[in-house]
């Protein structure tokens, strides 16, 4: 055990104590696993990137973070005006090299998908950039109502 680094309530509590308040919120989005060279390792159950939707005259801009995720491990599709993002990222330490004691970055698949408006046409263009995947769709063009005239 580590000396104590604080007294609460009167109440002794030491940096990887079990009453530790912290203790919980930084260990519930992890699960342990073995890996090849024996140690305990931390990997996230689950992983989905940040992302935000912009709208602008002219088309939508999905922004999705995926720092560390390769152009090559990512699929982009949109079907039926549903925008779906998918991708890996993988696991820098599979190798198996060296002792792992401590690891807090995600890795894994992962799957977005975004009902997108009605009026997104299919023309889409992306890009990925210091780690930021922006996708931009285009709007369909405005139709005008054809005006018809009634012959004799």
């Amino acid at each position: 055990m580590m000396t104590s680094i604080n007294q609460i309530a009167g109440v002794e509590r030491t940096f990887w104590s079990e009453a530790d308040p912290f203790r919980a919120f930084f260990r519930a989005p992890v699960r342990t696993r073995q890996s090849n060279d024996q140690s305990t390792r931390v990997r996230a159950a689950t992983w989905s990137p940040a992302v935000s939707l912009r709208e602008d005259d002219d088309r939508y801009v999905v922004t999705v973070e995926i720092a560390g995720v390769k152009k090559e491990d990512v699929s982009i599709e949109c079907h039926d005006s549903v925008l779906s993002i998918k991708g890996e990222k993988r696991d820098e330490h599979e190798d198996g090299e060296g002792k792992l004691h401590y690891f807090e970055r995600v890795y894994g698949e992962f799957a977005r998908k975004f009902r997108m408006p009605a009026d997104t046409s299919g023309d889409i263009d992306a890009s990925l950039r210091d780690g930021v995947l922006t996708v931009s769709l285009k709007k369909q063009e405005e139709k005008m109502p054809k005006v018809v005239a009634i012959q004799d």
